[in-house]
């Protein structure tokens, strides 16, 4: 778990597979450039109009 105010996970140029944004406090395009080749980015907020652009960030298609 990274702390949005202790650290800034974009500036260690590591690749997540998964980025949880609880608090919503970064651009998705920063977000995105630390995802790895199949990382997922999960909006996770009470709003639902800010979670849409959420369902169409994924690099990759979900396969069920």
């Amino acid at each position: 778990m990274i702390d949005y105010q202790e650290q800034e996970f974009a500036q260690a140029e590591l690749k997540y597979g998964i980025i949880f944004d609880v608090v919503e406090k970064s651009p998705d395009r920063k977000c995105l450039k630390c995802l790895s080749s199949e990382g997922r980015y999960v909006l996770a907020n009470d709003g639902f109009t800010p979670m849409l652009p959420g369902t169409w960030t994924s690099k990759t298609p979900i396969k069920l």
